[in-house]
């Protein structure tokens, strides 16, 4: 944070809550700080930013991941691995880590296969290297775009745009599970899209098939460009790994 402009940015009582107590450096978690920076949409980018792990639960907060004291967090060592799941987990491990060939990521496979499991995977340990990770189910997504159509609305539509295009790592889960209207269609096809051309990091998860998610909404699809980027494999830039093992809830009960 440039020195002499704290002032110009943030109120003295916020940029004083928002330094680190153990490291002394700006803490870019920080509520007030997040919402003034995708105001601005301005990145910190890392310089002068704290990477301690002093507050993990509040950096997997601000991403969306699941957090609370009833939460049990999904990691890639509590993973269940199965036969018909140990390509996604090994393909999941590489992106996490930052050292796949794509940049896009796509489990597929019907309900209960271990795909959630291993996006929160992947947002956790994105978190831990000290990105900026958003997760959210594709149903809550709709909501925060549907959100910006009311007069006076807080965020605007621009802002949750930037937020989720402008992440280093994305997460979008259950995608085609709840109502997709047409507006919500295009704005996630438009954050796709822009990930997928930028070459930014994004993982989904959905219980849809290709032919399913690019069959026409009237017949319970979602969109065909859509589809064609999630499951490209012309470029290289893409992985869709399907899951095949048995459902773990049934299988835990039996």
């Amino acid at each position: 944070w440039p020195k002499g402009q704290e002032k110009s940015l943030l109120p003295d009582d916020t940029i004083h809550s928002a330094i680190r107590g153990g490291c002394g450096k700006l803490n870019g978690d920080h509520p007030a700080v997040v919402a003034e920076l995708t105001r601005r949409r301005m990145t910190l980018n890392g310089i002068l930013t704290c990477k301690c792990k002093q507050l993990p639960e509040m950096r997997a907060a601000m991403a969306g991941v699941p957090t609370g004291p009833n939460v049990i967090e999904r990691t890639f060592g509590t993973f269940q691995d199965t036969t018909g799941a140990t390509s996604a987990r090994d393909a999941a491990i590489l992106f996490a880590n930052a050292q796949a060939p794509y940049s896009v990521l796509t489990l597929h496979g019907a309900a209960g296969r271990g795909k959630s499991h291993l996006l929160e995977s992947i947002a956790r340990l994105g978190i831990e290297r000290g990105e900026r990770v958003q997760f959210v189910e594709c149903a809550h997504l709709m909501d925060l775009l549907r959100a910006t159509q009311h007069d006076g609305a807080d965020p605007q539509l621009s802002e949750v745009l930037w937020m989720f295009e402008s992440a280093d790592l994305l997460c979008i889960d259950d995608i085609g599970a709840g109502r997709v209207t047409d507006f919500g269609r295009e704005h996630l096809l438009g954050i796709v899209e822009a990930r997928y051309r930028r070459g930014m990091r994004l993982a989904v998860a959905t219980n849809m098939t290709r032919e399913q998610m690019a069959s026409s909404p009237k017949d319970g699809g979602i969109d065909a460009r859509l589809a064609s980027r999630l499951w490209d494999r012309g470029t290289g830039n893409v992985l869709a790994v399907p899951m095949t093992c048995t459902d773990w809830r049934l299988a835990r009960r039996a």
